[in-house]
């Protein structure tokens, strides 16, 4: 919690320069977290809201929904609620629901990069069903449920559970020649009679509008062939850590190679040291091969075969790309795996010792 203490305070003295003198803490509410529902022009808006006090043992969170033509619309209208103007500056995290998803964020990522009320650096996610219903989930381990779903997230992508990016990375992503967007999914399961959200995998989009959703274990997948380094591989001797992971990639418009290279972390002993290497190649192939006809059958290339051959062919990106998706379904891959290197699991003598 020092953290969030830290740029809260940040926050307070921030908000206190710009309003001047005549205006105190607790006049001041920042916003940590965003949920849109609804479709633009008649968007429905959800925050999760601080009101700051001077003591900062006593802030409360609340939440706060309206509905506005725009997302700044929806948020300047809760003054009528507040009496207070909301400083969002300092939003940690935002939540777009499926609808929406579903039918477009052109002109909501445009809202948001074009203004400078919103750090292009807040988290962004897809809920299975609406924001409200994400933003508004009870917090399982820290007082604030938007900084515990950044936090959720941040672990999350190290864990290679889901993609983790932020507004200005996922335009970034979403408008790049030869690749698609990915953002975390978030659900709501119940936990002693209360809603919680979890991580619930990778939401896919063709250009700016949702087109599917894959479950965790594709999802850790989709991060390894992107050539994130982090989670578990499952084989017939056990479970391997992808503790380190060195993805290459050769393209040109004759086909792919897709490279990756592991070291792994081993519950087991050296006893059958080749039989779990061997396994774990032959897993991660099978894994590998396997979302790759997925995404070849949606015509939805996630991990940016595309944007290889653009970066490093030219000429062919320019025979190949106005057709990239319809191309990519029938674009020869081939995956290869090598475990380099493997940490065996400790040994303990009879006595106790490692």
């Amino acid at each position: 919690m020092n953290r969030i203490k830290m740029a809260l305070s940040f926050a307070v003295l921030l908000c206190l320069l710009l309003c001047g003198c005549g205006r105190d803490a607790s006049q001041l509410t920042v916003v940590t977290g965003i949920g849109v529902d609804g479709l633009p022009g008649a968007y429905r808006i959800s925050t999760e809201v601080i009101r700051l006090s001077e003591n900062d043992e006593k802030n409360q969170s609340v939440s706060l929904g309206a509905d506005g033509r725009t997302i700044t619309d929806g948020i300047n209208s809760l003054v009528s609620m507040t009496g207070r103007s909301l400083y969002c500056n300092h939003t940690q995290v935002l939540v777009i629901g499926r609808e929406t998803a579903e039918a477009g964020l052109d002109t909501l990522l445009d809202e948001l990069l074009r203004g400078t009320q919103y750090p292009i650096s807040m988290r962004i996610a897809i809920a299975k069903e609406t924001a409200a219903g994400i933003l508004g989930a009870s917090p399982v381990v820290s007082d604030l449920h938007s900084v515990e779903m950044e936090d959720m997230i941040r672990e999350g992508a190290v864990q290679c559970l889901v993609p983790d990016l932020d507004v200005c990375s996922f335009y970034q992503e979403v408008y790049a020649q030869g690749i698609e967007g990915v953002l975390p999914f978030m659900d709501l399961r119940e936990d002693h009679g209360e809603q919680i959200c979890t991580l619930a995998g990778a939401a896919l989009f063709r250009g700016t509008k949702l087109l599917t959703v894959l479950g965790q274990e594709d999802s850790r997948c989709l991060m390894w062939m992107r050539g994130k380094s982090g989670g578990t591989l499952v084989t017939d001797h056990g479970l391997l850590e992808v503790t380190h992971l060195e993805r290459t990639l050769r393209t040109d418009k004759n086909g792919a190679t897709l490279t990756l290279k592991l070291t792994l972390t081993a519950s087991s002993n050296e006893e059958n040291k080749d039989a779990v290497m061997q396994e774990a190649e032959r897993a991660m192939v099978r894994q590998c091969e396997s979302l790759l006809a997925r995404l070849k059958q949606l015509q939805c290339d996630a991990v940016g075969f595309g944007n290889h051959l653009y970066q490093t062919s030219k000429g062919d990106w320019a025979e190949m790309g106005d057709r990239w998706p319809e191309r990519f379904a029938s674009y020869p891959i081939r995956i290869q795996v090598q475990v380099e290197h493997v940490i065996w699991g400790r040994i303990w003598s009879t006595k106790g010792r490692q």
